[in-house]
């Protein structure tokens, strides 16, 4: 699912696969976020390639996170693809400290060949945890540099701006692959394209070997377009389509 290849620092393969598939649904389950929790921002994006509608993709940003944290947020999403008659589903939680920084996310990949992926984001250390049909595995790389989640299939986690808005972060994908380290530039207002109307919107770039990738958001700071030149991709807020 995703472009970039495994940079594998520490792997353990457990034998026991029933047993990890046990543990991983219990720790994959959305987990109830706390009764004040507020919402922040939801909608549907269009993935297009070229003129081509390939995929949807159907997001909520709440305030809270789950275990009845209130401070940060939580990014919840489903795509489909194709756009019509999917065959494909993936389901995405992403949470975020107060700070917008990721803590934690969640990722389960329904394609005839279930796959369920765990990321825990620590000061020192990405645990990841994953589960096929065909077995199990657990990973941990070492924290040098902050982390920016970039993913080739789920474009929800842009709902909020990248942290930090200007310097270097780490590629890391919902399937909680490294990738290469990445620029992130603050472009300030800016004017692009959207639904074929010009628009004033903010502008933040990620940008590294392979990856070439552009957000879009508004004055109230909702994701509006994602733009991937490389891949001939653009996704556009249902509500802006057309607009």
């Amino acid at each position: 699912m995703t472009l970039l290849a495994p940079k594998r620092e520490f792997t353990v393969i457990s034998h026991r696969a029933f047993v990890f598939a046990a543990i991983a649904a219990i720790s994959l389950a959305p987990r109830p976020l706390p009764a004040q929790a507020s919402e922040v921002d939801r909608g549907m994006l269009i993935l297009m390639q070229g003129s081509e509608t390939v995929g949807r993709e159907e997001f909520v940003v709440r305030r809270g996170r789950g275990s009845g944290v209130l401070a940060g947020f939580t990014i919840m999403s489903t795509a489909w693809y194709p756009a019509e008659r999917p065959d494909r589903s993936l389901g995405a939680v992403v949470e975020l400290g107060p700070d917008s920084v990721p803590t934690a996310t969640r990722l389960e990949a329904g394609n005839g060949d279930l796959k369920r992926v765990l990321i825990g984001l620590g000061p020192r250390r990405i645990t990841v945890r994953s589960a096929t049909s065909s077995g199990e595995s657990a990973r941990e790389y070492p924290v040098r540099e902050p982390l920016v989640l970039v993913d080739d299939s789920l474009f929800a986690a842009h709902a909020l701006p990248p942290v930090p808005r200007n310097g270097t972060a780490r590629i890391l994908t919902l399937e909680g692959i490294r990738g290469p380290l990445a620029e992130i530039v603050d472009h300030g207002t800016a004017t692009t394209l959207v639904g074929g109307i010009a628009r004033q919107l903010h502008h933040v770039s990620i940008v590294s070997s392979g990856i070439d990738r552009h957000l879009w958001y508004d004055s109230a700071g909702r994701i509006v377009k994602v733009e991937d030149p490389g891949r001939g991709l653009t996704v556009i807020r249902a509500s802006e389509e057309g607009s």
